[in-house]
C-alpha cells in the first residue's frame, strides 16, 4: 500500500486523515538535498524524510539515529560513530563511505562549509565505523550533526536518495512523501509526532 503525505502550498496549517497528511506551506520547496537546502520548507521535508547520525529527542537531548552509539577520544578531537545496519530508499546498503561522502559534500557547500570547518577529516574505519577528526574540541559538534543539513543522502545525478521513513518527490505544485519500505525504524511516524 502506498502512503502519501501531500503538501499543498497555500498557508501554514495541517489537516490529517488516516491515509494522507496535508500540510499547507507558503511556497514550494526548491530542493530536498540537505547540502543545498537553506529555507524552512525544504528543511521540513528533509527532517521528516531522512535520518542523520544523531537527532534531537522530545526532551531536547540527543539520541541515536543512524549511529547506534558514539565515543570521543580523551582529547575530544576524534569522534567515532558506530553505525546501525540500514538501507537507502533505493535498496542499497548504508556504509561508512556514505557518511564520508555526505560530509565531504557539506564541507564544499557554499551554504554550510563554514559550519563544518572544524572537521579536518572524516574517515571510514575498517570496523564499519566513521571517525571525525576535529581541529579543536567542540561542545557543539553533536548538535551540528543533529541539523537537517546533516541528514545522510546520496546524490545520484539530479536525484537524492536517503535513509528515512519517507521518500520525498517534488512535483510542480506539490511535494509527496511516500513510505520507505526499506526503512530500519518505525514506519512513517515522523510527520504525526
Amino acid at each position: 500500500m502506498r502512503f502519501f503525505i501531500v503538501f499543498i502550498f497555500l498557508g501554514l496549517s495541517t489537516v490529517a486523515s488516516a491515509q494522507t497528511h496535508f500540510s499547507f506551506l507558503q511556497y514550494m520547496p526548491p530542493t530536498v538535498d540537505p547540502v543545498a537546502a537553506i529555507e524552512t520548507n525544504s528543511q521540513f521535508l528533509i527532517t521528516n524524510s531522512f535520518d542523520g547520525l544523531v537527532s534531537w529527542d522530545a526532551e531536547n537531548g540527543l539520541s541515536p539515529m543512524l549511529a547506534q552509539k558514539w565515543s570521543f577520544s580523551s582529547d575530544r578531537k576524534l569522534v567515532t560513530f558506530y553505525l546501525r545496519k540500514a538501507f537507502f530508499s533505493d535498496g542499497s546498503a548504508f556504509t561508512p563511505v556514505d557518511v564520508v561522502n555526505h560530509f565531504n559534500r557539506l564541507k564544499k557547500s557554499a551554504y554550510f562549509k563554514d559550519h563544518f570547518k572544524n572537521i579536518v577529516e572524516t574517515t571510514a574505519s575498517s570496523d564499519g565505523a566513521v571517525v571525525f577528526k576535529l581541529k579543536n574540541p567542540s561542545p557543539h559538534f553533536l548538535h551540528l550533526l543533529a541539523g537537517s543539513h546533516s541528514r545522510i543522502v546520496k546524490k545520484i545525478g539530479a536525484n537524492i536518495v536517503g535513509i528515512g521513513p519517507f521518500i520525498p518527490t517534488l512535483k510542480k505544485d506539490e511535494a509527496l512523501l511516500e513510505r520507505n519500505s526499506n526503512y530500519w525504524g518505525e514506519k512513517g511516524k515522523r510527520c504525526d509526532d
